[in-house]
């Protein structure tokens, strides 16, 4: 979350960024969205896009799985993982966040 956030920062041109975090069936799902100016699919998948290869390898060593997808008006990336500890009852299942950055 934090290099998505750092992309997000530095590339982005967005005012700002929205994360959610949720617990479904056993699984952690994390969605990093912004407003800026997009990511292509070019750039999704460039090997030379080292923070997005390093997420992926990251995610996939635990079982996860990681895309990211840009449209013109910013960029959706979505973290996938199974969940280690169960959450327990009476806590939301899911945690959202926005901030201007």
């Amino acid at each position: 979350v934090q290099e998505l956030l750092t992309n997000i920062a530095r590339h982005a041109e967005s005012k700002s960024a929205q994360v959610l975090l949720t617990s479904i069936n056993h699984r952690l799902l994390v969605t990093v969205t912004d407003c800026g100016k997009g990511i292509s699919k070019d750039e999704a998948q460039s090997i030379a896009s080292l923070g997005l290869l390093g997420i992926r390898e990251r995610v996939r060593s635990v079982g996860g799985d990681f895309s990211i997808t840009g449209r013109r008006s910013g960029t959706t990336a979505r973290i996938e993982v199974p969940q280690i500890h169960r959450v327990p009852r009476g806590i939301n299942s899911a945690v959202e966040e926005k901030r201007d950055l």
